[in-house]
């Protein structure tokens, strides 16, 4: 479903891919985040972190009317980002930035005021 924004002239729909890619490269924007690891696993304990043309598959979009149902006219955008961070960073303060660095994003580029972003540490990378 897309996100549906009223404008002066008619509707502006925003896909859910797009809003999710742009919450990925937003994400690859912040200190402490080594990359985005989709959804699901490829399989129990192995994580694959995607290049940045697929950053999209570490991004869950959820969108609700008013109402908080799951609705064709999606005003309420709730987000659920999965990453993985760098060792040795504190991750609330990393997870905090991620947060106000894709409201922020969102705000700028498509206009949606509100958004719920939740972040889903998958995993710690030691870099060499």
């Amino acid at each position: 479903m897309p996100y549906v924004k009223d404008m002066d002239g008619g509707k502006l729909y925003i896909s859910d891919r797009v809003i999710a890619q742009l919450a990925g490269y937003a994400a690859m924007d912040v200190f402490g985040i080594v990359g985005m690891v989709p959804q699901k696993p490829i399989s129990e304990g192995i994580l694959e972190i995607l290049g940045r043309e697929n950053l999209a598959k570490g991004v869950e979009v959820v969108l609700a009317d008013k109402k908080g149902r799951e609705g064709e006219d999606g005003e309420e955008v709730s987000l659920n980002l999965y990453v993985i961070v760098t060792y040795g960073v504190r991750i609330p303060e990393v997870a905090r930035n991620l947060q106000e660095r894709v409201l922020y994003a969102l705000r700028t580029f498509l206009g949606i005021e509100t958004a719920t972003v939740n972040v889903h540490v998958r995993g710690v990378k030691v870099e060499n």
